[in-house]
């Protein structure tokens, strides 16, 4: 990953889950939370080769739950008019540290803005 094209897009404290956290300043999302991010096409990087980062902090699951699951999810458009569908594009397992996903979003075309 080249570390010159990198973009923070988001940065915060989030707890995932029920039960108690370490921080008084994390937010209760429940068991999931969305981070909706438009990706476009630039120049410099005509490939569409992404690869997305999260980082975590002291996280820890129960014994019996494997982790929480990282999704790139795309919305495509439908023949309905403003109406998209989803789509998990990549998933993993969240890890201790950071969780990546690598995605090829070359393929994945968004609707051309204007009139």
């Amino acid at each position: 990953m080249d570390t010159d094209t990198r973009q923070l897009v988001w940065q915060g404290r989030l707890h995932l889950g029920d039960e108690p956290g370490i921080y008084g300043d994390a937010c209760y999302v429940g068991l999931g939370c969305d981070l909706p991010i438009t990706v476009r096409e630039f120049d410099e990087h005509p490939t569409g080769a992404a690869t997305f980062v999260l980082a975590t902090e002291n996280m820890g699951t129960q014994r019996s739950y494997p982790s929480h699951m990282m999704q790139v999810v795309c919305y495509e458009e439908t023949d309905v008019v403003n109406h998209y569908s989803e789509r998990v594009y990549r998933e993993t397992l969240l890890v201790p540290g950071d969780t990546l996903i690598e995605a090829d979003l070359s393929g994945v075309r968004a609707k051309p803005e204007g009139p």
